[in-house]
């Protein structure tokens, strides 16, 4: 994905992207199958996974309003790495990453994504802080 700089206009590594929260990222991932953007919280305790779950929770209205209303919520998903984590997620299924001529889809998504996601944490990350 080409250099596009932060809400704050600083320049940012997307794929590592910074929460500043020790058990919330954003992912990214491509395949055969689709695209998907998450936030992920991976908090190794279940009640404050739950405690960050429902701390999110509590900001739906602000999520969908910056990032829309299509996200599928899970409070309890399991990862393919066989551990709980709460997940926010969306996909899409028509472009695969094999296929190069669906590049610019997959990348449209995640930029958009990428790009709504800082927007929303810029405004929701300190709240996390007290958690």
């Amino acid at each position: 994905m080409a250099p596009v700089p932060n809400t704050d206009g600083e320049k940012i590594n997307w794929v590592n992207y910074k929460t500043g929260s020790r058990f919330v990222q954003f992912k990214m991932e491509a395949g055969s199958t689709g695209a998907t953007v998450a936030i992920e919280i991976f908090h190794p305790e279940m009640a404050a996974r739950d405690l960050y779950f429902q701390h999110l929770l509590s900001q739906k209205k602000m999520f969908e309003n910056i990032m829309g209303d299509d996200w599928i919520w899970h409070s309890h998903h399991y990862s393919p790495a066989g551990k709980t984590v709460a997940l926010i997620t969306k996909k899409i299924s028509t472009p695969d990453l094999f296929n190069k001529a669906t590049w610019p889809e997959i990348v449209g998504f995640f930029k958009k994504s990428i790009i709504a996601f800082d927007s929303f944490w810029q405004m929701a990350k300190y709240s996390f802080d007290a958690l």
